[in-house]
């Protein structure tokens, strides 16, 4: 499922599909003229092996000056997602991106809640925004996926993301 950048509220509550790209708000930046994107949510769902799990993403060479806000993850159920939790701000399909430095989108106000399950990979958490526009008002509460490989080293990179992390695996509390 995705979202593309329009202005509205909208709700996605108790969807299961998998496999797949889980639930992306994006391609950001894409289009000249893009509106801002705000007051989602996202409650009671689950998504089994797919490539994302509930992702945001901008392109890195934006043509937009845009902003995503009010977001929200709650009672999200993984099961062996690839990239569980994902904001990229540098998104750049294929290597057709002008490298800019950083996009010109603003993502802020983004919540995480009861996010549980299981990650294919050791990275759960990647939030990789950029340092001209980092994102703020990040928050991550109950947020315990587990790696489900044989080492168990379940780990989050988070560069340039400002807020807090309770009740979280201390592996994940990255913020």
């Amino acid at each position: 499922m995705s979202i593309s950048s329009t202005a509205a509220k909208v709700n996605i509550t108790g969807v299961t599909c998998g496999p797949g790209h889980g639930i992306s708000i994006g391609s950001l930046g894409r289009y000249k003229d893009e509106k801002d994107v705000t007051d989602i949510m996202v409650k009671d769902c689950t998504l089994k092996k797919s490539n994302n799990g509930v992702r945001i993403k901008a392109y890195e060479d934006a043509k937009s000056v845009l902003t995503a806000s009010k977001i929200h993850y709650e009672n999200i159920k993984m099961e062996d997602a690839v990239n569980p939790i994902i904001i990229d701000m540098k998104y750049c399909p294929n290597k057709i991106c002008t490298a800019s430095g950083g996009s010109k989108v603003t993502v802020k106000d983004v919540s995480f809640k009861n996010i549980t399950g299981t990650s294919s990979t050791p990275e759960a958490v990647s939030l990789l925004c950029t340092d001209k526009i980092p994102c703020s008002g990040v928050t991550m509460d109950n947020v315990n996926i587990e790696y489900s490989g044989k080492n168990n080293k379940t780990m989050a990179v988070c560069k340039n993301a400002k807020g807090s992390a309770t009740g979280c695996l201390k592996e994940l509390a990255c913020l």
